[in-house]
């Protein structure tokens, strides 16, 4: 390991040859080395005070969809309630009657347990009092008032 007179001296020999730098040359060396310190120590204390990352939960709160009364809109929020399942819910409510339980969801054609699972850990509920939302409820779209396009049977308070 070299010393540091010892490494001086073999960058002056590496260094090329020529007149030594003027006081204005070392002004603009110091000034620089103190700006690029200054810059060190603000990067440090700006990570050190870094505010701690979120805590871990839900990125999103579900609006509760009442599967046994809401219209077509309002069941297109719940993962995996596509065109084809949405119509076989619509048909399923408007032949048998609304659904007395979220389990009940069985007898639809296309929806099995893993998919009512999935529908209860998303916000799905039967019955307008079963889960209070905090965003107050959601206005009907057009497509949830009776005609409108798309409009399937509504069962309403």
């Amino acid at each position: 390991m070299l010393r540091p007179p010892a490494l001086a001296a073999t960058w002056r020999r590496l260094a090329p040859p020529g007149p030594p730098p003027s006081p204005r040359e070392v002004r603009a060396r110091r000034a620089f080395e103190v700006v690029l310190g200054l810059a060190t120590v603000v990067g440090a204390a700006a990570l050190a005070t870094r505010a701690a990352p979120p805590a871990a939960g839900p990125r999103w709160a579900s609006l509760p969809v009442d599967v046994a009364t809401d219209g077509p809109s309002r069941l297109r929020l719940l993962p995996g309630i596509g065109p084809s399942r949405l119509r076989a819910i619509l048909r399923d409510r408007a032949t048998s009657g609304p659904v007395p339980t979220l389990e009940a969801l069985d007898r639809v054609p296309g929806l099995g347990p893993r998919t009512v699972d999935a529908l209860r850990r998303a916000g799905a509920t039967v019955g307008r009092g079963a889960a209070p939302t905090t965003t107050g409820s959601v206005p009907p779209g057009p497509r949830d008032v009776a005609g409108g396009p798309g409009a399937g049977p509504r069962a309403g308070p």
